[in-house]
């Protein structure tokens, strides 16, 4: 026996490492026979029972421990982490409220006593008592992570839980910390300063890959200011994710690779115009990479037994009142209970009555805040037979779980229009009607070609309300309406919006940019600096509205008399609402689906007039959709005759049913997409 192993408390912590559970309880028995009250032995011994099964044993000796010694605080330690670890939440909030009686200034008592609060569903009594703590103790960082975890819990105002982001981050001043912040602050709306936070952790650590993948995939701006630096943004992002070298990320810690791929997702890289397939495969290796650090690997997969109903999951971010749900929503709820086993993940803390609504026939809904690996074990769990993103690309955290296999088969809808480039999508159910021919060259995965606009949408029937930014127009004002993003409003194409301008000195131009103010304020700069350039007076020709509810959104489609949809990323809901109050839209594909859908709805319509051949063609429709009142008149009054032929499409569900079908019963290799 070496010298490291002659001692039975060692020896016993390495048989636990090793996985020889029975041999380490052995060890810590025996060492706990021969020492009393040995904290070490204790710890071990609680371990070891816990990891067997034991739970009665294991608390009952540390009861014991703690009646032996009711002065010493750490049986008491080891009393909370096992009723923790057992599940009784009540017990270890006992125990640790004697704990902190008898070591009132113990960050270790802290953070056990904030556990235990939030386990047992006591999230404000947690950051109350964290708060105490941290007054008392401005520097103790456990303190600080507890109370600012507390708060999160409690859905504290954002303003309160960055002012503890932002104290962990100074107090601390590691490059982690700084990140957390970024993406806090980000979260929050507060992109300057998450800028800056993104720039402190680089001045902290050059080479910290959070960071470097932060910085990369988020412009600065997030508003390109002109066409130089979309340009310069672009170059960065081909030639910066091929500077994550393998080597790199198959060294990297995981917690460090988890942060990494929670940081950001590729969103702002898929709105730069043209095909993305080849960038987009590229940074899928740096994804796939880091999931494989930050994730263990898939477990091996259950067969099915004769007679057990398939198990099908839907994973989005946006399971809630969202575009998402108004295009997918019917086709989960379509999913028969008597056919398969339905999954629903969430993987937010946002969750509402649409939620429970399209979930309304599933086994299960998962939703709240978890960490990555929480998310995938959750997912791993209900041992799915197919797994279906309704969108990946928006969600940084959805976009990593799309990323590791946890089906047999995996497949994403079209929420975000955007092949994923990962090997672990197999299928992009995508809408017919909106690719061109030989389309399946844009994307990585096996098309399934949903029938028409690939959604089986409702028309909205919500009553317009009137918006405050439209209500001091002049009445005889023409109103373009332009209610998209601002990442979909490219920089290149502002000329187009001046020209028009001068073209039609009565038009106005609608905007609703982001509902983040800053984004905002950063678009109005853009837009309004164009026309100023040019002679125009923005603050008569732009309003720019906030963030609208659903009815303001009807609001302005009742007050525009035409709207633009944007070059290069069309509308997909905007376009469906708007035709429903059967308001003209002028559109001008490109080819690739994420710039056609409008065009697939004015084609089933049967109006070719709305479509553009290409930017001069555009311009042209557009003055007379601004200037020939007739013209626009007659546009509106097809649109009303024709537009039914765009919702409530059935085929659309039968489609979909009929790919989780084939999806769980292996065979897919029979549809020709």
């Amino acid at each position: 026996m070496s010298a490291a192993t002659a001692d039975p408390l060692v020896a016993a912590e390495l048989a636990l490492r090793e996985g020889r559970v029975g041999e380490a309880y052995a060890l810590a028995t025996a060492a706990l026979r021969a020492q009393p009250g040995d904290v070490r032995a204790l710890a071990l011994f609680a371990r070891a029972a816990l990891a067997l099964g034991h739970r009665d044993e294991a608390r009952g000796t540390l009861e014991g421990a703690v009646s032996a010694s009711p002065q010493r605080p750490e049986p008491r330690v080891l009393l909370a982490q096992c009723l923790l670890a057992i599940g009784d939440a009540a017990g270890a909030r006992r125990a640790t409220d004697a704990l902190l009686a008898l070591a009132p200034d113990s960050e270790q008592a802290l953070v056990l006593a904030v556990e235990s609060r939030l386990r047992d569903g006591q999230p404000g009594d947690a950051a109350r008592l964290a708060e105490d703590f941290a007054r008392r103790h401005p520097a103790s960082r456990p303190a600080l992570l507890a109370w600012h975890r507390a708060l999160q819990a409690a859905r504290a105002a954002p303003q309160a839980c960055l002012a503890v982001s932002a104290r962990i981050a100074a107090l601390d001043g590691s490059a982690t910390d700084w990140i957390l912040h970024a993406i806090a602050l980000a979260e929050a709306g507060r992109l300057a300063e998450a800028d800056a936070a993104i720039d402190e952790a680089l001045r902290r650590d050059p080479g910290f890959v959070p960071a470097r993948r932060m910085r990369l995939l988020t412009p600065s701006p997030q508003v390109h200011p002109d066409a130089d630096a979309e340009a310069r943004f672009r170059a960065s992002v081909e030639a910066g994710i091929d500077g994550f070298g393998a080597a790199e990320l198959a060294a990297l810690p995981p917690a460090h690779a988890e942060l990494a791929l929670i940081a950001a997702p590729r969103f702002n890289c898929h709105y730069l115009g043209g095909p993305v397939r080849d960038w987009q495969a590229r940074s899928a290796r740096v994804l796939e990479a880091l999931v494989a650090r930050a994730l263990p690997p898939p477990a091996p997969r259950r067969r099915r037994t004769a007679g057990e109903k398939p198990r099908v999951g839907i994973c989005s971010a946006f399971l809630r009142r969202h575009t998402v749900t108004r295009l997918f929503g019917a086709l989960v709820e379509a999913l028969d209970p008597a056919e398969f086993e339905l999954f629903l993940f969430a993987p937010t803390d946002q969750v509402d009555e649409v939620t429970q609504r399209v979930g309304a026939r599933a086994r299960r809904i998962e939703s709240g805040e978890r960490t990555l690996t929480e998310w995938s074990a959750t997912i791993d769990r209900c041992a799915l037979d197919v797994l279906v993103f309704l969108d990946v690309g928006m969600s940084s955290l959805v976009e990593a779980l799309a990323a590791r296999r946890h089906a047999p088969v995996q497949a994403m809808l079209w929420g975000h229009p955007v092949t994923s480039g990962l090997s672990t999508m197999d299928w992009f159910l995508t809408a017919d009607a909106m690719e061109r021919a030989g389309g399946e060259a844009d994307y990585s995965e096996r098309l399934w070609r949903l029938p028409g606009l690939g959604t089986c949408f409702e028309a909205p029937t919500v009553r317009a309300e009137p918006v405050p930014e439209l209500a001091a127009l002049p009445a005889d004002a023409i109103v373009c309406a332009i209610p998209q993003m601002a990442q979909k409003l490219r920089p290149v194409h502002d000329a187009l919006l001046v020209e028009l301008a001068r073209a039609a000195p009565d038009l106005v131009f609608a905007f609703t940019p982001h509902a983040i103010g800053e984004i905002g304020a950063q678009f109005r700069a853009r837009i309004a600096r164009r026309f100023a350039e040019a002679g125009l007076d923005p603050e008569r020709r732009i309003a720019l509205c906030r963030a609208l509810p659903h009815a303001g959104y009807f609001g302005l489609a009742a007050r525009a008399d035409f709207a633009l949809d944007p070059i290069d990323w069309s509308g997909g809901n905007t376009s469906l609402e708007l035709f429903a109050r059967d308001l003209p839209i002028l559109t001008l594909p490109r080819e690739t689906m994420r710039s056609r859908h409008t065009q697939a709805m004015l084609a089933m319509m049967g109006l070719p007039e709305l479509i553009a051949t290409d930017e001069s063609d555009y311009l042209a429709r557009a003055i007379r959709l601004a200037t020939d009142r007739d013209w626009r008149a007659a546009m509106g009054t097809r649109i009303r005759e024709r537009k039914a032929v765009l919702y409530r499409d059935r085929r659309v569900i039968d489609s979909f049913v009929e790919f989780i079908r084939r999806a769980c019963d292996g065979r897919l290799q029979e549809h020709v997409a």
